[in-house]
């Protein structure tokens, strides 16, 4: 297994540390996928994309390589050697999570500080920008992995308390996800919805998001079994080619490469590429 670093070109601190039974170059890739070109949302995420915004390259360094049965203690101790670092766990899980200082209860005296008029989750969103970046935007999945998360009615002061006995009668997600593909094939989270509603279906959640968070929850091309698209700009696809296919500079030897840039990108099709960004 090895423990990696990855590090900007403007100072060389490293500002993540993971680990990886691949190589190395295959695992960077997978972070700046992420960042560039699927817009995911974590620290580490943001971090990448503000290196690239100011001109400068992600790079991953190996720190360690260990035995498959102690990677997690392995991970754990450079995690804490290093400062000021974007993971979101203090490692050994393999997973994703963030780590703060503040406890449960803690922020739940914040969020009445901000506005004691929050009642849902919905309104907590919408008031996410005026959350101080000390405490997590995302309590319930960053307090379930301490162990501390209760729900949302205990959490905002409501109360409300999840019925029980509605979701006895889910199916398992893996269940789901075949009672999906072979009876309801819909392609948006739309269409999901909306048959759930018409045919009142009682055995499918209809936030599966929620229900599932912790028992396989992927997103919601995963659980409806449908390619994801995204939706990238030339000047994304121009950065990714001088990262990793840096001998592509035209339409030649794009159509050369076209293959393996497709594969890489998992896009399907680049169209009307403008070469000139790449100059």
């Amino acid at each position: 297994m090895f423990i990696y670093g990855l590090y900007s070109t403007e100072d060389g601190v490293i500002k993540y540390v993971g680990k990886t039974k691949y190589m190395l170059s295959k695992r960077l890739r997978e972070h700046i996928n992420g960042a560039l070109l699927r817009g995911c949302k974590t620290y580490k995420d943001n971090w990448i994309r503000n290196v690239y915004k100011n001109g400068f390259v992600v790079k991953i360094k190996l720190i360690e390589e260990c035995d498959d049965s102690i990677w997690e203690k392995r991970e754990k101790f450079w995690i804490s050697k290093y400062t000021n670092l974007t993971n979101l766990t203090e490692g050994g899980d393999g997973g994703h999570g963030i780590l703060y200082n503040v406890s449960y209860e803690e922020m739940k005296k914040y969020i009445k500080t901000i506005s004691p008029q929050i009642k849902s989750e919905n309104e907590f969103r919408k008031r996410l920008d005026e959350i101080d970046s000390n405490y997590p935007r995302n309590p319930m999945k960053a307090f379930k992995i301490r162990g501390e998360w209760v729900s949302w009615g205990d959490f905002l002061g409501t109360n409300r308390i999840q019925d029980n006995k509605k979701t006895e009668k889910y199916l398992s997600f893996n269940e789901a996800k075949k009672f999906i593909n072979k009876h309801i094939k819909p392609k948006t989270s739309v269409e999901y919805k909306k048959y759930i509603d018409n045919n009142n279906i009682d055995f499918l959640p209809r936030k599966p998001f929620r229900y599932y968070n912790e028992r396989g929850w992927n997103g919601w091309e995963d659980y409806l079994g449908v390619k994801k698209k995204y939706t990238i700009t030339n000047n994304l696809i121009a950065r990714y080619l001088k990262i990793f296919f840096p001998n592509v500079t035209g339409n030649y030897t794009f159509r050369k490469n076209k293959s393996k840039i497709h594969r890489s990108i998992h896009l399907g099709k680049i169209k009307n590429f403008d070469f000139k960004v790449l100059r």
